[in-house]
């Protein structure tokens, strides 16, 4: 398994604590959470798909636009339409992106060819 996948399961094994938590506190704040979590999970998930494969630096930039535009997106989405509690959207949110520092320094992220 690639490492940017582990670092996208760290992220979704956090997001899914948070919301345990929070939720075992108040069930809204583990709804919002859970909805801060996602908003920034989902992006990260596509963008560790198309990056695995081959593709060129040009195409690597697009996506990397692509995702960040699709987080936006989602977070001014659940924001608007759900209007989620401040205290557990920001939680999910943060903790994804801690997740996502701390995942990229301690996975290994070299990618292993085959040789001919």
């Amino acid at each position: 398994m690639p490492g940017a996948y582990k670092v996208v399961l760290l992220q979704l094994a956090v997001t899914m604590i948070l919301t345990l938590a929070l939720w075992l506190w108040q069930a809204e704040q583990g709804r919002a959470a859970l909805m801060g979590g996602l908003s920034m999970v989902l992006p990260n998930a596509f963008f560790a798909w198309v990056t695995t494969r081959r593709q060129s630096a040009e195409g690597v930039l697009v996506n990397g636009v692509v995702k960040l535009l699709i987080g936006l997106a989602l977070i001014a989405f659940a924001l608007k339409a759900f209007q989620p509690p401040p205290l557990g959207f920001f939680t999910g949110l943060v903790g994804v992106v801690i997740a996502h520092a701390v995942g990229g320094a301690v996975v290994d992220m070299t990618v292993k060819t085959a040789r001919s």
